[in-house]
């Protein structure tokens, strides 16, 4: 019954992923009226709507469709070569492969969060600003920090 769409003029979407591996994202589809809320299979997630992919070039700002296109392909393609093999460890090299920081000509610049989530354990770690080696670790089972700085 409620539409995540912020004051500042931003959307969200949210990724949530099974103990079966069942990824997907929940986003309010920009091209509705009313804006419905959609479930999108997903293996990643960047800053734009999943559901309009295919209107999403890299390197650019694609109108309400968002960016970050670039990082996208670029997780996609080592989780694929790295299909069945990703630890935490290559997963958190795979998400500083696409850390970005400020830089007034990038336009997909900034990274506010990452998130790793292991299926097995049922958790999710989490890092703010770039601060890869700074996680907090939350467990879906009871929504406890389990660690953190």
């Amino acid at each position: 019954q409620y539409d995540m769409f912020a004051a500042s003029g931003h959307d969200y979407h949210f990724y949530v992923c099974d103990h079966d591996g069942d990824a997907r994202v929940f986003e309010y589809d920009c091209d509705t009226d009313p804006r419905s809320l959609v479930s999108v299979p997903a293996d990643a997630v960047s800053n734009f709507f999943n559901i309009h992919e295919d209107k999403v070039l890299p390197h650019q700002r694609n109108g309400v469709y968002g960016h970050g296109r670039e990082r996208y392909d670029t997780i996609l393609g080592k989780m694929a070569e790295y299909e069945g093999m990703i630890t935490e460890d290559i997963g958190w090299d795979i998400l500083a492969s696409v850390t970005r920081y400020p830089d007034p000509e990038d336009v997909t610049s900034d990274t506010k969060w990452s998130i790793l989530f292991n299926n097995s354990r049922c958790t999710a770690e989490i890092a703010f600003h770039r601060r890869l080696d700074e996680r907090y670790t939350f467990s879906a089972s009871d929504g406890r920090i389990l660690k953190g700085c």
